[in-house]
């Protein structure tokens, strides 16, 4: 309250108090007691009317008005403080959800990728497994192949040692290095078992063999043509078997073998004093 209304309500108050004391005093003493009794009485209340000028009220509209803005600010912060906490509450359930989809997804993708991975695992398996069937194929019809064509025998006549001329081809299209032959020859009673002796083992060395080129091995043999042989070719109860092993390496420097076994035993052989391929005991590799 400002200070001048403040001095108009104590002077209001000193003049109301003046008079009270005048009346009391014209009055006689009886009177006087007998109005000192009421007078615990509380006095009657007057109206005071405070009057303030205009800055002093424009100044506390203004201070109330700025009371009243500040609340409804706080007011407004703190409503926006619970849309915010509400908001982070329900973006947080959605980085949850979105973290467990995610962790779904990985986990998913990781399968896929396994499943991938394995995959092309057997896709490269199968790559590798086609190259090496190409190549093998390849170095199949490149390769050397060294076979028998024919072995011819030679005797004047009963009595005289067998000589034979083994002719050999290389068919394949790439040439046989270091060929090498190892063969035993033998005769007797059909069938050929064990107990046959060995007439002769030795070891022939060749050299290169190119492709489509043929070689002839003359082999001079240490089996007497006599006539009971020959006789017993001619019945078929007798033959004259040769046994051989041919060595050489590819182009590619793998050893390969040729086995063979040849055999004299019937009238026709001996009319044309060649040797054909037994059904057993030729293979190639």
């Amino acid at each position: 309250m400002p200070l001048r209304s403040w001095i108009i309500a104590v002077a209001l108050g000193l003049i109301a108090s003046l008079g009270q004391a005048e009346e009391k005093a014209t009055k006689p003493e009886g009177q006087a007691e007998q109005e000192q009794r009421p007078s615990q009485a509380l006095p009657l209340p007057f109206p005071v009317e405070i009057i303030e000028d205009h800055a002093a009220a424009d100044a506390r509209q203004r201070g109330e008005e700025e009371a009243r803005q500040r609340e409804i600010a706080d007011l407004a912060a703190q409503q926006g403080m619970n849309t915010a906490a509400q908001e982070m509450n329900v973006a947080t359930q959605d980085m949850r959800d979105y973290a467990f989809y995610s962790t779904g997804l990985v986990g998913i993708g990781t399968v896929l990728l396994l499943i991938t991975l394995w995959l092309t695992w057997q896709a490269n398996r199968a790559a590798v497994a086609a190259v090496e069937v190409t190549r093998d194929i390849g170095m199949k019809q490149v390769r050397a192949y060294i076979g028998v064509k024919a072995m011819k025998c030679e005797w004047e006549r009963p009595g005289d040692k067998l000589t034979l001329t083994l002719s050999v081809k290389n068919s394949g299209q790439t040439p046989a290095y270091g060929v090498s032959m190892r063969q035993t020859i033998a005769f007797g009673p059909k069938p050929l078992n064990e107990s046959l002796s060995v007439m002769d083992d030795g070891l022939t060395n060749g050299g290169e063999l190119g492709a489509s080129h043929e070689y002839h091995w003359p082999y001079a043999s240490q089996i007497v043509m006599s006539q009971e042989l020959i006789d017993g070719i001619e019945k078929g109860t007798h033959a004259i078997w040769f046994s051989g092993l041919i060595t050489y390496k590819d182009v590619w420097g793998k050893r390969r073998e040729t086995r063979i076994r040849l055999s004299m035993g019937s009238a026709e052989q001996l009319r044309f004093k060649q040797m054909g391929a037994d059904d057993e005991g030729n293979s190639a590799t």
